[in-house]
């Protein structure tokens, strides 16, 4: 009923609306996709307003819509997106655990503007090739990137291995 409504409403009501379904469901990671969401992910998603396009956003995360994890990894890619909207984009998967994540994590290492998110991101999304990674790109971080490095390195038993080899190393 909330999607019909929302589907029929226009202006401060389509925003209203969102934003009171967002706010109902805060703190759910998922629920099932309510019929005729995929129309009006499609439709919200090129809105006007910013607020509108973020609300919509989180909620098809929520409903796990493939095409808005589609369209988010496409925004953190895009070098020409604003860079906020990047690292929104960035937050929401990692706030979502987006499948396949690592990979987008670790690609984001080298880029300045999503570096710390990706840092922060990776200590929840166990993968082999995290730890070598991080530790390539050390050299190049900031005194605040090198302590998320190390807290993410610490997060996992294996990891922390691979820290402590660098340690040793003097790579770190």
């Amino acid at each position: 009923a909330l999607i019909e409504a929302i589907a029929k409403s226009e202006g401060t009501s389509v925003r209203d609306l969102l934003h009171g379904a967002r706010e109902g469901l805060a703190g759910r990671k998922s629920l099932p996709m309510p019929e005729g969401w995929p129309e009006l992910y499609a439709k919200l998603s090129k809105h006007a307003e910013t607020a509108v396009r973020r609300d919509v956003t989180v909620l098809a995360l929520i409903f796990g819509d493939p095409q808005a994890l589609a369209d988010l990894r496409k925004k953190v890619q895009s070098r020409e997106a604003p860079t906020d909207d990047r690292q929104e984009a960035l937050e929401a998967l990692v706030a979502n655990r987006a499948p396949e994540l690592a990979g987008l994590l670790h690609e984001s290492l080298s880029e300045k503007p999503l570096r710390r998110i990706a840092l922060r991101g990776l200590a929840s999304v166990p993968h082999a090739d995290t730890p070598a990674k991080i530790l390539s790109h050390y050299a190049d971080l900031s005194a605040e990137e090198r302590q998320d490095a190390v807290s993410t390195l610490a997060a996992r038993k294996d990891w922390a291995l691979a820290l402590l080899d660098a340690v040793e190393k003097k790579s770190v």
